[in-house]
């Protein structure tokens, strides 16, 4: 029973997404049994055969890390769809018995989660269950005339990451709590008792600093959000980014606590048994891997925030500028380009409309060390800051792509040409 009352902190969420779905769809999922779960992924391994079908769609796709699978009867997942003005991101919600679950999720933390593979063979996708995400970008979706309440006017992305966090403050809560309460009951080799000790004492104040920090960053914020939405106000992509950015240090003050708190722990901390009694657990506390799982990555977020500082007009005559001819990019933005440019080239990272000149990126490369392989160049990690975030939304600005975060990004013919100047300080050739 620990394993779902985890995984419902993140299950809910998709409970609150399947909310903005048309109230058929949300009758075909909860009809019969309202308090039915759902896990999701947006995670597609390899390219989802889709085919326009009369009165819906041919599903045929593998997703991974689909978090709560092992219980939930529904999935909700995320696919590049078609609907006549080229492709475009979309939820889909699919029954637990239209596809299946590979039990491969060996993981030592986030154990719990059950985020298992899963398999659509053939499924039939009718269209009522097919939910653009522009349509979620906050104000009325089509689940407003099934659900009124605000909640469900929320910008989707702009808040999804807040859902997710909580289960890391949470393992920080529960951890520290475990480890203080067992510091009286443990001496070292010199048969001192470790609660007495000052440098024990200081590491435990600045983990619940830390952790109070965290749950006092996310509090104003989430007000905001509520506050917004109950007034019909939708978020500029400014406060967008602003949230973003903040639930990323929010990520990053768990990751630092649990490591400010494991020396205290030893090697008996690699242990189950060390943690099964913990307060809610379910397996290591693992709030790095949490914040490594790409919703909240701390580093990159506050950079890309400036990316799109950066290239945000500053005027209205500014942003119709903009719309006329391609403006000049900043560093960052020129540095993101570069490299999907280069992803263009190849076709198993990119896929060429012929119509319309764009070039659909969905497949980005993984880090490798300090750098990853981009074709047959090299880029330092540090050059591609944040170009896997929201915030590459600004070349759109431009002129010189169109985003379908977080699916990928589509390179206009403009962006497939326009010359940076930096290629050569980006791309790095290497016979590795």
């Amino acid at each position: 029973m620990r394993v779902k009352r985890l995984n419902l902190a993140i299950t809910a969420c998709h409970g609150w997404v399947m909310g903005m779905f048309p109230q058929q769809a949300q009758d075909d999922i909860w009809g019969d049994d309202q308090t039915t779960t759902i896990s999701s992924s947006f995670l597609p391994l390899g390219r989802p055969e889709i085919k326009r079908e009369n009165g819906g769609w041919r599903f045929s796709a593998r997703y991974g890390f689909s978090s709560g699978s092992d219980y939930c009867q529904a999935a909700v997942v995320q696919a590049m769809m078609d609907f006549g003005d080229g492709p475009e991101p979309a939820f889909i919600v699919v029954p637990r018995t239209d596809y299946e679950v590979a039990d491969n999720w060996n993981a030592n933390g986030l154990a719990g989660t059950g985020s298992h593979d899963i398999v659509f063979r053939d499924a039939f996708i009718p269209d009522h269950r097919v939910l653009p995400v522009s349509q979620t970008r906050g104000g009325a979706t089509p689940g407003s005339v099934a659900n009124d309440s605000h909640i469900y006017r929320i910008p989707m992305y702009a808040a999804f990451p807040f859902n997710l966090v909580g289960p890391a403050i949470g393992a920080v809560r529960g951890a520290l709590d475990h480890v203080a309460n067992g510091l009286a009951e443990r001496v070292t080799m010199t048969g001192v008792n470790l609660a007495q000790m000052q440098s024990a004492q200081n590491r435990i104040a600045e983990v619940a600093a830390r952790a109070e920090s965290a749950w006092s960053t996310l509090v104003p914020i989430r007000e905001e959000l509520n506050r917004d939405a109950r007034n019909g106000v939708i978020p500029d992509i400014q406060r967008r980014v602003h949230y973003r950015m903040m639930v990323a240090y929010v990520g990053r003050l768990c990751v630092e606590a649990m490591e400010q708190l494991f020396p205290l722990i030893g090697g008996r901390g690699l242990g189950w048994a060390t943690w099964s009694n913990a307060p809610g657990a379910t397996s290591t506390p693992s709030p790095s891997i949490s914040a490594s799982t790409g919703t909240f990555i701390p580093a990159p977020m506050a950079q890309s925030g400036s990316a799109v500082n950066a290239l945000t007009p500053n005027s209205e005559e500014e942003e119709n500028a903009s719309e006329k001819q391609p403006a000049k990019t900043e560093w960052p933005a020129a540095a993101h380009l570069t490299i999907f440019q280069q992803l263009a080239r190849y076709p198993e990272s990119s896929t060429k409309n012929e119509q319309t000149g764009e070039v659909m990126i969905s497949n980005m490369p993984r880090p490798h060390g300090n750098h990853f392989h981009c074709g047959d160049a090299v880029v330092a990690s540090k050059d591609a800051t944040g170009f896997k975030n929201e915030a590459v939304r600004a070349l759109e600005r431009k002129g010189l792509a169109r985003s379908f975060y977080p699916l990928g990004i589509a390179l206009t013919p403009d962006g497939v040409s326009y010359e940076t100047g930096i290629a050569d300080k980006i791309l790095h050739r290497s016979d590795h």
